[in-house]
Order: C-alpha cells, then sequence, then structure tokens
C-alpha cells in the first residue's frame, strides 16, 4: 500500500480533511495525473506518475489517499550531441501540472513551513497585497519533507508574454506591440523584485538561498524557469528576464514542442547566467532531458529506495 496523504495530523502538524484527499485521488484519475518526484524537486524529471488512486478506512478510523506508482522505466538517446534521453512508458497519461491558460492576474505559491512562525506569513500575505498587488492571488505549495527547502513560485499573467509573442517564430513583432511588450514587463519586473526580496525577508532566516520558480502558462507551451536566488544575485536574474532573454527562450520553447511533442519545459539558469533547458515533459506522459538530470535523479532515487521511503509521502503520518 503506497500512502501519499491521511486525515491524520501529519508530521508538519497539518490536517488534511476528507474532501480534500477526494479532490487529490480525483485528479489523480482523471484525464491527466500527477507527478511522481524526488523530494518534491522540480529541478529534477519526474520518475514517473500515480494512477488507480483510492481511499481506504483504517482502524483508527483514519482515511489514508493511495496510488499505485508508475515508473517510467524506458530510455530513449534521442541526441547524442546535445546529451538528450527520452524517458518514457507506453499507455501514460499527461501531467495534470501543464496549464494552458495564464491567469489574469500574478499568483504566488509559498510552503507555509517556510516561514518561523505564522505571524512571519501573515505579514508577509498583507505585505504582497499592500505593496505588490492588491488582486494578487496566494496559495500554499504543500511539500511533506524532512527539511523543505524554501521554494517560491511566481506565475505571471498573460500580459508577461505580451499580445503576440507566443507567434510564428519569423514573424517580426510590431513597434506598437514591441512597445506594449516593453511596458508590461518593466511593470512585471517590479513585482517580481518586490515579491522575491519580501520571500528572502519573511522566510524563516536559516534560509540564506530560495529556489524561484517562474511559471509562464500559455496555449501553446508551459515554461517554467527556475534558479536559486539570494539578495546578492537578483539582478543577474531579473536581468534574464528581459524581452530579448525572454524571446530566445520562447523561440527554444516552441522548436522542442514541435520537435518532441511537448507540452511544459523548464529553463535553469546556469552559472554563467544563461537560461540552459533542463527537461521537458511530454503529452503522452514522459520526459525528455539532459541526461546527467536523469543520473541524479536515479542516484537519489536508489538512496530513498534503500531506505524505503520512496512510495510513502514522509508528512503522511500513519502510526
Amino acid at each position: 500500500m503506497n500512502i501519499l496523504a491521511t486525515t491524520n495530523r501529519d508530521s508538519h502538524g497539518d490536517i488534511i480533511s476528507l474532501e480534500a484527499l477526494q479532490q487529490m485521488c480525483d485528479i489523480m484519475n482523471g484525464e491527466r495525473t500527477v507527478r511522481m518526484g524526488i523530494n518534491h524537486n522540480p529541478l529534477l524529471p519526474p520518475l514517473g506518475q500515480y494512477s488507480k488512486a483510492y481511499i481506504v478506512k483504517d482502524e483508527r478510523g483514519e482515511y489514508l489517499l493511495c496510488a499505485d506508482p508508475i515508473l517510467l522505466d524506458n530510455y530513449e538517446i534521442i541526441d547524442e550531441k546535445e546529451n538528450l534521453v527520452h524517458n518514457f512508458r507506453k499507455g501514460l497519461r499527461g501531467f495534470n501540472e501543464v496549464r494552458f491558460e495564464a491567469p489574469d492576474n500574478i499568483s504566488v505559491d509559498v510552503d507555509f513551513f517556510n516561514f518561523s512562525n505564522p505571524g512571519d506569513a501573515d505579514k508577509f500575505f498583507q505585505e504582497l497585497i499592500e505593496e505588490v498587488d492588491r488582486d494578487i492571488e496566494v496559495f500554499e505549495k504543500i511539500r511533506k519533507e524532512l527539511h523543505p527547502d524554501p521554494e517560491l513560485i511566481i506565475t505571471l499573467t498573460k500580459a508577461f508574454l505580451g499580445y503576440k509573442i507566443l507567434k510564428p517564430i519569423a514573424e517580426k513583432l510590431s513597434e506598437k506591440v514591441a512597445e506594449k511588450i516593453a511596458e508590461d514587463l518593466a511593470t512585471n519586473y517590479e513585482k517580481i523584485k518586490k515579491i522575491i526580496k519580501k520571500s528572502l525577508h519573511f522566510f524563516d532566516k536559516k534560509y540564506k538561498k530560495i529556489t524561484l520558480i517562474i511559471e509562464i502558462p500559455n496555449s501553446e507551451i508551459h515554461i517554467e524557469l527556475a534558479t536559486t536566488i539570494s539578495i546578492e544575485n537578483i539582478k543577474v536574474f531579473m536581468d534574464k528576464l528581459t524581452n530579448n532573454e525572454i524571446e530566445k527562450v520562447v523561440e527554444n520553447s516552441l522548436k522542442m514542442k514541435h520537435l518532441f511533442n511537448g507540452e511544459k519545459i523548464q529553463f535553469v539558469l546556469s552559472d554563467g547566467a544563461e537560461w540552459e533547458f533542463t527537461y521537458m515533459l511530454t503529452k503522452e506522459g514522459g520526459v525528455i532531458g539532459k541526461k546527467h538530470l536523469f543520473e541524479i535523479r536515479n542516484q537519489q532515487y536508489k538512496v530513498l529506495l534503500d531506505r524505503g521511503q520512496i512510495f510513502n509521502s514522509f508528512g503522511a503520518r500513519i502510526s
């Protein structure tokens, strides 16, 4: 039995309702399903996905959400020069994390466990509304790990990519559209900087850096930009969110999408301050990615497997 969550108070002190468990169960059994990752690390490609979710009641009267893990167990080298590997399994569904429409308002996902106390969390949320955007949406990102490293996810609005930035690559932007995109980008830049600075200020002070993920959903391909950020390198990161840099990312994303039937693609800011492709989720529930990432993922998987910790959630207290 692979237990993913329970209605019992978990290791972080949280209680998940039966209704919430049922919603999670419905998602896993729907048209798309949930990734099976390594310690909720978004910078590593998924191991597989969950299937045949169900809820059972234990002898104490608590409800358990269980599901069958399905590993991506086939590997195919698709580009030796670029060290690209296709990790897949036939007959799978797409991943539910893929979004095809950007929100109207900027949003932030954050793990409440990353604050040293509830008061700091409340101040963080209040200042986001008062100083960043009164319409900003804040969601709890639940990651049940032994030591969850701080993670901040910022989902950008439709305006970030401009009106026609995701059009055929060969088509040039008109001067008017280019000006509008530059204006929208400038507005979003300031909001992103404020959100990052406030996160670094209000997160537990034992964390000097945070994992920052910028989500850019759209109808063509869901783009994800990731980095590890501190106060010292905010400027380096922001310099890589310029119009020219984003256009290059979009161009690479569309090429990868058409080559490999991709739906969501991730780029990580390298030490050389360049957006480097890491991996892409495909429509068929597979992953295209850099060979070394699969090697790192598989090493961590083996460690967790040896400890008996791989298919059960850390946070789901069952004893």
